[in-house]
């Protein structure tokens, strides 16, 4: 059985522990949150484990730390628990510069850990999907993709508090834009070349943070990735989103107002909406990583390119530029 000690117990750590109560290999063995409160409640949640408000204090009592704290601090304490000895999985973003980042990745590798980063898209039933209608070459060479997420304004969890700081958050690239920039480098698997991007507020002038960003990514041999996000819909829940790849002998999309089908050159290929959620499959497949010594599907090289375009698409759309990545 392998022990989980959540760190952080927000609107994301909630999701983590439903997770992990699913799994019949992974046991929470104790929450900690500088909130008392939070982590007392999360702790009765997770059937009455005990609760912490020091993370350094329940280090020995895991194998698995799982940091969903405010963005800034996933370093710190990712850094503590590999050198604890823990394997380390980590929300997005999985580091605020290049260089936390590295000493991150370093100390795991050092310690010879497991290291994630949540980069739930991959974890998406359709998004595998797609994956696979690529590797199967079933629309030929990936030679663009177009993404499309809008999704109505203060969702549940959503703009409050430290995530609209982009001090404590990185950011909307960083923060929430991440996940986009990091499935379309997945469903590429070659070097970004370069990157620009464009943001606005749309919802609200009074946040600190943009809420919609335009970005397009050009690879080393010339395919282009284009990514559109939004969180500015007018209406609270209401999400539109949509997907299209072309090949060089063939194309798929996916419409996911219904979010049942990947539609393609080569036939109609049904999607299963009754799998778990994709958060819960995320933490269910490092936990299995962990027990049979598996790397994970995330790997430290793609943690580093994605918060590298993250980064570069911030730049850019604070300067006008292309950015090389």
């Amino acid at each position: 059985m392998i022990k989980v000690v959540l760190v952080g117990a927000g609107f994301i750590a909630e999701s983590h522990l439903k997770g992990y109560l699913q799994a019949a290999n992974a046991q929470v063995a104790a929450v900690v949150d500088v909130d008392a409160g939070r982590a007392r409640r999360m702790a009765a949640m997770a059937g009455g484990v005990p609760w912490l408000t020091d993370y350094r204090e329940a280090l020995n009592m895991a194998d698995i730390v799982d940091v969903c704290t405010t963005s800034a601090t996933h370093v710190e304490i990712g850094t503590a628990a590999a050198r604890a000895g823990k394997h380390v999985h980590i929300e997005k973003p999985f580091a605020m510069t290049v260089a936390e980042c590295e000493t991150l990745l370093n100390a795991c590798e050092q310690a010879g850990v497991k290291v994630m980063a949540g980069q739930t898209e991959r974890f998406k039933p359709v998004h595998e999907q797609m994956k696979q209608v690529i590797e199967r070459g079933d629309i030929g060479k990936l030679v663009m993709a177009r993404v499309n997420t809008d999704a109505g304004h203060f969702w549940p969890g959503g703009w409050q508090g430290w995530q609209i700081d982009p001090a404590l958050s990185g950011g909307l690239f960083l923060h929430l834009g991440i996940h986009m920039l990091d499935l379309l480098l997945w469903l590429f698997d070659r070097p970004p070349r370069s990157i620009y991007a464009q943001t606005i507020k749309r919802a609200s002038s009074a946040m600190d943070m943009n809420d919609y960003y335009q970005a397009i990514i050009r690879f080393a041999d010339d395919s282009t990735a284009i990514a559109n996000l939004t969180y500015a819909l007018p209406r609270r829940g209401d999400s539109v989103r949509a997907a299209m790849l072309v090949g060089s002998h063939g194309s798929a999309y996916h419409n996911l107002s219904d979010d049942a089908y990947l539609i393609s050159d080569t036939g109609l290929h049904f999607v299963d909406d009754g799998l778990d959620p994709p958060i819960a499959r995320q933490v269910a497949h490092f936990v299995d990583c962990v027990e049979q010594g598996r790397d994970p599907m995330v790997t430290p090289a793609q943690i580093r390119t994605a918060l590298r375009t993250a980064l570069a698409a911030d730049e850019s759309s604070r300067t006008g530029r292309v950015v090389e990545i």
